[in-house]
């Protein structure tokens, strides 16, 4: 599979099934789409704690909501989901090939 048509499907299924969320980063809020799940019960555990939430974003949802080309998420910013305000402890990058096609990130609060 090729880094576009992972992203391309990533979008389709976000698009169809995420929810939204707005990301504030260096004081900008970003309103975008994204996946938000909990973590079971065996996922607890090494820096995972009970209530933490796994958030999936697209580099393509990111770069519409005009996020900043050159940057990425990273830990302090902030998520507010469902009116919650959270905050992001990791975000990883996926690359797929050479190219980011997903952030995964673990946030509390």
């Amino acid at each position: 599979m090729s880094p576009a048509d992972a992203l391309a499907m990533l979008d389709r299924q976000i698009a169809e099934n995420g929810q939204t969320v707005t990301l504030q980063h260096d004081g900008v809020s970003y309103p975008l789409r994204a996946f938000v799940r909990g973590y079971s019960p065996r996922e607890i555990g090494n820096g995972i704690q009970q209530g933490d939430s796994k958030v999936v974003l697209s580099p393509t949802e990111l770069a519409a909501a005009g996020f900043p080309a050159d940057e990425a998420p990273e830990r302090l910013d902030t998520l507010v989901i469902s009116g919650r305000v959270r905050n992001v402890e990791y975000a990883t990058p996926v690359e797929l090939g050479d190219a980011v096609v997903r952030y995964d990130l673990l946030v509390r609060g």
